[in-house]
């Protein structure tokens, strides 16, 4: 590294810090990997959310490195001295070394980024440490340590990540930012909320400016790239705080052309205590979003990805379309009309309705699943009916009737079967 990048750093020396987060395997690791690395007159540094969680006093967990030179090079001369398994990703020129004991890191070639229209993937060049800590999405994320004997320890800070930590804020790099790369506001909003930080107000103010572009480049973003933004969000302790903060910064209206409202949020809400700790579903969570608006289905199809999401949301348009013309809500007739629905989409819709009707839904879900039929297909057979579309009708409508309490045994369900055959075969 010259002396003119090394004098632009704003540098500590984080050995002690090193030694009181990091694990000893990992310690001994590092060492030995910045020393295999100046052997090769290469430079290597420990990079991401472990260098930020680690002058955040958490104790460090994915080891992710960066060298100055060939990755997929370094990475096999690791393997070959310390043995372990190595998978290389030439495209990205990445590796991914597994050592003894499932030590794990990942190893990427320090590299430049630039971007051919808003919202696409980057090309990219090899490059030195500060070009590649500059393509980072956040100043608290643009820290290195340098791992040289050297120099081992000392913090690499071109952005001043550190005093940003320090103050709780989330800053972007450059004002181009959002628009390379609209998906930094979705994770920057994920850091608003878990480390209870805010955007400091440069950055606050150009993820606003961005609102007549956002809808290109999120456009040239492909679903999955948002899934798995979504995915991480529903992972946090607080998602409905995060989807509000994407509805102040407009990010829904671009992306779906749909409103996330007070409802939407109560609805969010809802379904989070629900889950009894377990993370949300990102579908059911962007479902809440603009949920039954005019256009709402439509702006969730590119996002159903897989049969289950698409089953969803067919599930949740059949559900309105019966429910808009049912002017009974017993048990009995509910069951009629919505026995082919799984239970998800129908809590999910009854947590979005009002109280009486919430009521009502829970209230079928409730006796539906304690519901045990008391006829069989084959209890038909015995009683000397012949196998056809009306078999279907009869158990169904025995069910209704044990839901309404006018079939409470066995004998009371074989009597209602003959009295409906006869009277289909008086017809």
């Amino acid at each position: 590294m010259s002396e003119e990048h090394q004098e632009s750093y704003h540098s500590d020396n984080l050995i002690d810090l090193m030694n009181y987060t990091l694990t000893n395997d990992h310690l001994q690791l590092l060492k030995k990997l910045g020393e295999m690395a100046a052997k090769l007159r290469m430079n290597l540094f420990l990079v991401g959310g472990t260098v930020r969680d680690m002058l955040r006093g958490v104790p460090g967990g994915d080891l992710d490195l960066v060298i100055e030179g060939d990755a997929l090079a370094f990475s096999q001369n690791v393997a070959n001295v310390l043995g372990g398994k190595v998978k290389h990703h030439e495209p990205f020129a990445t590796a991914t070394w597994v050592g003894a004991e499932n030590l794990k890191l990942d190893i990427v070639s320090a590299r430049a980024e630039s971007y051919a229209k808003p919202g696409a993937l980057p090309t990219i060049r090899h490059s030195h440490i500060t070009d590649d800590l500059a393509r980072r999405d956040f100043s608290i994320n643009a820290m290195a340590i340098h791992l040289h004997p050297a120099s081992y320890g000392q913090l690499v800070d071109p952005f001043h990540g550190r005093h940003d930590l320090t103050n709780g804020l989330i800053r972007i790099l450059h004002s181009q930012s959002f628009i390379d790369d609209p998906t930094r506001l979705f994770r920057g909003v994920r850091f608003v909320s878990r480390f209870n930080y805010r955007f400091e107000q440069k950055t606050a103010n150009l993820a606003l400016a961005t609102q007549p572009a956002l809808t290109n480049a999120l456009a040239n973003v492909s679903p999955e790239r948002i899934v798995h933004e979504l995915k991480l969000l529903c992972h946090e302790t607080d998602p409905v705080s995060s989807f509000s903060k994407l509805e102040d910064l407009h990010v829904w209206q671009a992306l779906l052309g749909l409103t996330f409202s007070s409802s939407s949020a109560t609805h969010l809400s809802r379904l989070q205590e629900e889950q009894n700790g377990e993370p949300l579903h990102w579908f059911q969570a962007i479902a809440t979003v603009g949920f039954l608006e005019d256009n709402w289905k439509a702006s969730l199809v590119p996002f159903a990805i897989t049969s289950m999401e698409q089953r969803f949301l067919q599930n949740i348009e059949d559900i309105q379309k019966r429910l808009t013309n049912m002017t009974r809500f017993s048990t009995d007739y509910l069951h009629k009309q919505l026995y082919q629905v799984p239970e998800e989409p129908l809590r999910f819709y009854a947590l979005s309705s009002g109280e009486e009707m919430q009521k009502v839904l829970d209230l079928y879900l409730h006796q539906r699943k304690q519901l045990q039929p008391l006829l069989t297909g084959h209890d038909l057979m015995e009683l000397g009916m012949k196998p056809s579309p009306l078999f279907k009708e009869c158990l169904l409508l025995h069910e209704c009737e044990q839901l309404k309490g006018t079939i409470e045994n066995k004998q009371d369900a074989l009597q209602f079967a003959r009295e409906f055959f006869n009277q289909k075969q008086r017809l």
